[in-house]
């Protein structure tokens, strides 16, 4: 078997007790190196710990699990067939008893997934519509899904649907009055269990708009407000309090294009105040807000370099706090050339959480050259401490060939102990459960129908997942 990189996550943890008198995590895992794509989403769980979601060399959805202190529990990838690719893992919710991962892929069109897992990993169905996109998936105050879908074979037509978490279809909405920019919408759901969004119209006259929608589909508010910059990456939104909402575009250019932060009147439409933000962001990628504080998150130039960090402000638009997340990149990591950071949650007790990539070779805010996933879990002030350092395997820790296979397939784990094996089909059947095996083992496929199965092998110590063909 040939010899397996090693990856380093660098994970920076800082005991905090909180008003509960139990002591919070705060941590950093950066992962150098690898097949990785972006980190796009994270999550916190209700186990304390956190999960990302991301994509590894263009062709499987690829998710991290921690624990409460940053440690890893599982990763776990999941591939599509071989003729596809991943263009997005976006979004994942938790469930009653599962996770819920969107995805869009191309085989060889759109084809929009949402991924249904086990809390430990294990693979349960893809959901899939053909023909489109998945923009968001969210989940509401009674457990059911919330999906975002884009035609682009159909001028780019955006519809909501609710489904439970079996996917059996409770509503849809035509959203066609707007528009989203591709694989991404900015729209939440509020703490009255309804969603907000926020898009430019599609009638192209310079207006956004605001929607509100109830937990029956209906449109109960429907606002327009003057934008000062149309831009592909969308309307970033959210609201102060029921009376105040703040949005700003995201995105920005190679010119620096100044980026114009607006706080508005939600009841009259007015608009109260503005910032400019060109000076503090040469891309702007998510907005969030928290107790009467506005977080903005994006990237400043440094050179040739880019690094993401995080201006905070009040409801007035006057800066509080500027948080430098170059500043929490270990010192090893020192032959990156940026961190791209894309998305931002605060959880219910202030607490910063976020995700992307380290940069490397020549950073291009357009297309990034990543060299590896970034996941952060800071404190309310953007803080942590007490470094120390890990090794990760990665799951080429697991070989199977001949892939695609006729009659036999061959396995090989660096594993010191017996495993268990169990496959499924595409459809997330168990078709086969083999125990105590050891390494390299030799698996019967003869009587297995064409297609793609998914193995995953787990012991004590590990749990691996790995797709092959059967021919």
């Amino acid at each position: 078997m040939k010899n397996r990189t090693m990856k380093l996550i660098f994970t920076l943890s800082l005991c905090f007790c909180i008003t509960t008198g139990q002591a919070q995590d705060y941590w950093v895992s950066a992962i150098n190196g690898g097949p990785f794509d972006e980190a796009y989403n994270a999550i916190k769980t209700s186990d304390d710990g956190v999960i990302t979601v991301g994509t590894a060399s263009s062709t499987e959805t690829y998710i991290i699990k921690y624990n409460s202190t940053g440690e890893i529990l599982w990763t776990e990838r999941y591939p599509l067939n071989p003729q596809a690719l991943i263009a997005t893992a976006l979004s994942v919710v938790e469930g009653d008893n599962a996770y819920f991962v969107s995805e869009t892929g191309f085989s060889p069109s759109y084809m929009a997934n949402i991924i249904k897992i086990n809390k430990d990993g294990s693979f349960i169905e893809r959901y899939t519509t053909e023909g489109h996109d998945i923009n968001e998936i969210m989940i509401d105050a009674n457990g059911n899904l919330l999906a975002i879908y884009n035609d682009p074979f159909n001028g780019n037509k955006n519809t909501l649907k609710k489904l439970d978490q079996n996917f059996n279809l409770l509503w849809e909405l035509d959203l066609s009055l707007g528009r989203f920019p591709l694989f991404d919408s900015h729209a939440y759901v509020d703490n009255n269990n309804q969603i907000q969004i926020w898009m430019e119209d599609s009638q192209n006259n310079g207006q956004i708009l605001r929607l509100v929608i109830d937990s029956d589909g209906e449109i109960i508010t429907q606002d327009s407000y003057p934008t000062i910059q149309t831009t592909p990456s969308g309307i970033l939104h959210r609201n102060l309090d029921d009376s105040k909402g703040v949005y700003v575009a995201a995105g920005g250019n190679v010119n620096g294009t100044t980026r114009t932060l607006t706080l508005v009147d939600l009841e009259s439409q007015e608009q109260l105040q503005q910032k400019e933000l060109a000076d503090d962001f040469f891309w702007i990628t998510d907005l969030s807000t928290f107790d009467d504080k506005i977080y903005v998150l994006g990237q400043s130039k440094e050179g040739d370099d880019l690094w993401s960090k995080i201006l905070v402000l009040d409801n007035e638009l006057n800066e509080l706090k500027n948080i430098e997340l170059k500043d929490l990149v270990l010192a090893e990591t020192n032959s990156i050339e940026g961190i791209s950071c894309e998305e931002m949650k605060l959880d219910e007790e202030g607490n910063i959480l976020i995700t992307g990539i380290l940069l490397a070779g020549n950073p291009n805010i357009v297309e990034p050259v990543s060299s590896g996933y970034l996941t952060m879990y800071l404190n309310p002030e953007g803080g942590l401490d007490n470094i120390s350092m890990t090794e990760f395997d990665d799951y080429t820790d697991l070989a199977l060939y001949p892939n695609p296979c006729r009659d036999q397939l061959w396995i090989e784990a660096d594993l010191e102990s017996s495993s268990n094996i169990e496959i499924y089909n595409n459809l997330g059947q168990k078709i086969r459960s083999i125990n105590s095996v050891n390494f390299p083992y030799q698996l019967n496929t003869e009587n297995f129908q064409d297609g793609s199965y998914f193995l995953i092998l787990e012991n004590d110590q590990r749990r691996m997942t790995e797709l092959f063909i059967k021919k």
